[in-house]
């Protein structure tokens, strides 16, 4: 972690991040977030959602 408490990820040259399993969960955490209602289809995506994934 840095000063800040934010833990800091580095390529570790061959397959992936350090430290792999923080990074990991960290990376899952976030993409949960952002996917908070299911969807039938990328279509039916409300355009202000479609906004804050992108945005």
């Amino acid at each position: 972690m840095d000063a800040e408490g934010r833990i800091r990820l580095r390529l570790d040259g061959k397959n992936g991040f350090l430290p792999s399993n923080a990074s990991t969960q960290e990376m899952s955490d976030v993409v949960k977030l952002m996917y908070d209602t299911p969807w039938l289809s990328y279509g039916k995506v409300l355009i202000e959602v479609k906004d804050r994934w992108f945005n």
